[in-house]
């Protein structure tokens, strides 16, 4: 769907004020703003009801697992297809805010050492 929406918002090849645009866009937001947060309540319901904590970092059970993971999953894919603003890990800067050296410790150390 979002390949669909992405064609059909493509200024020199798509529709912008289309019908596919419009439908595609439509589809796209309900799912993100009714079914997902219906799932994740239910997942959640589940989990709280099997005496699974919901809170992250804490040792999830089978629902509480699901619910993390379809959570990280679709705010993954909306990010990555413009849908959803990108969020920066916690314990994480984002690059924006970082200097130069910050950048650099980040960067995997490529090994020197040749044999």
């Amino acid at each position: 769907y979002f390949t669909l929406h992405l064609a059909s918002m493509e200024p020199q090849f798509g529709a912008p004020s289309g019908n596919l645009a419009k439908r595609t866009s439509l589809m796209l937001n309900t799912w993100y703003k009714k079914s997902f947060p219906a799932i994740f309540r239910k997942l959640e319901q589940l989990a709280n009801d099997n005496g699974e904590s919901t809170r992250r970092g804490s040792k999830a059970g089978r629902y509480a697992t699901m619910l993390f993971e379809l959570q990280d999953y679709l705010e993954a894919i909306g990010a990555e297809n413009g849908y959803l603003e990108p969020k920066s890990s916690p314990n994480q800067p984002s690059p924006n805010s970082m200097n130069m050296e910050q950048l650099m410790q980040q960067m995997p150390a490529a090994d020197t050492v040749r044999q």
